[in-house]
This record gives C-alpha cells, sequence and structure tokens, in this order.
C-alpha cells in the first residue's frame, strides 16, 4: 500500500493565557502551556541545493519540502519542527517559510 503522507512532523506549540489585573491593581502575567503537536506529512529533501525565494524576494537554500493536509497557525517561521519515518528522526530544524494554495499546503525547512 502506498501512503500518501508516510512522516510524522512534530513540535511543540506554546499556548499563552491572558495576564490580568488583580483586586489591587497590579499586573498578573498569563501562564504558558507547552504542548507536542503531532502532524502527518510527507517530507521530500533537497539534494540538489534547490532555492526558493521568500516573501522579501531573498533566496534561500531549504533541507526539506514538507507537504501537509494543513498548516496550523502556530507553525510560523522560526519553530523547531522534527520529521519522523518510522519512528525514527529523518530530519530537524527551524521552519523556514509555509504556502498555502487551494489544496496545496507546504512548509519549507
Amino acid at each position: 500500500m502506498i501512503r500518501k503522507r508516510a512522516h510524522i512532523l512534530k513540535y511543540q506549540e506554546v499556548v499563552s493565557s491572558e495576564g490580568h489585573y488583580d483586586e489591587f491593581d497590579n499586573w498578573i502575567p498569563g501562564d504558558s502551556v507547552k504542548r507536542d503537536v503531532e502532524l502527518i506529512c510527507r517530507a521530500d529533501p533537497n539534494s540538489s541545493g534547490r532555492t526558493i525565494p521568500n516573501n522579501q524576494g531573498q533566496d534561500f537554500v531549504y533541507n526539506f519540502s514538507i507537504f501537509l493536509n494543513n498548516i496550523p497557525e502556530s507553525l510560523k517561521p522560526g519553530v523547531e519542527i522534527k520529521i519522523f519515518e518510522k519512528g525514527k528522526m529523518k530530519a530537524h530544524g527551524p521552519a523556514i517559510m509555509s504556502w498555502d494554495y487551494q489544496t496545496t499546503k507546504r512548509l519549507w525547512v
């Protein structure tokens, strides 16, 4: 059987609650909770050193092109991600840029 999404993408999402003022008008910062997120994906390596222009027109070399079913809002540029294949880590690095067009959701690492 051929699997369309044979890899697992993992990253940590930081969920912050809003701060508030107490009865003495002192600022109480909100809590931050880290939670692990797992998404199914397909990760294609960039073995030929291809580049892609970012939104500012600068070219960058990426290591992996990752295809996803959806891109969560918390998966922003700079977030450290890990790619797993059959339980073993295949790659890791910061998310560089995402692209969402109609049914194509793509992330470059």
